[in-house]
């Protein structure tokens, strides 16, 4: 399903996608990020409780942190815990057993870089949809 986001070496060596695997990738994304979604917004709706005349700049810094939160926990579990360290059966693609690429801490780490930027763009634009909201309706 995430086969893109393997490292290039096992890319090469696996080849393309199933078709079945992209019909799914969709509903897969849609579910994925509508989770991340749905948990950031219940969390600005929590700090609106809390606090609320909480300004833009507290919005975007919950949300930031929000999603900064599931990109450590990817980083430090998923990859280099589960990915790396103890590779279980299941992540390892058919005819790619051995490669370097399952061993290589970096190429995850630009992976959470790459995911701090986007961390921070989304956390500006989830802000902004909400704090419109708040302005606009409540």
């Amino acid at each position: 399903m995430w086969v893109g986001d393997y490292p290039p070496d096992v890319k090469e060596a696996f080849g393309e996608m199933s078709a079945k695997a992209k019909a799914y990738r969709p509903l897969i994304a849609a579910l994925f990020f509508g989770s991340i979604i749905t948990i950031t917004v219940l969390s600005l709706g929590r700090l609106r409780l809390i606090t609320p005349e909480v300004g833009f700049w507290s919005y975007a810094l919950s949300t930031f942190i929000v999603l900064m939160v599931f990109n450590i926990f990817d980083l430090l579990i998923i990859d280099w815990m589960i990915f790396v360290a103890i590779q279980p059966k299941a992540i390892i693609l058919p005819g790619t057993e051995g490669l370097g690429g399952y061993k290589d801490y970096c190429f995850h780490f630009r992976g959470f870089i790459i995911g701090t930027a986007f961390s921070g763009v989304g956390a500006l634009v989830i802000s902004a949809v909400e704090w419109a909201v708040v302005v606009l309706f409540c």
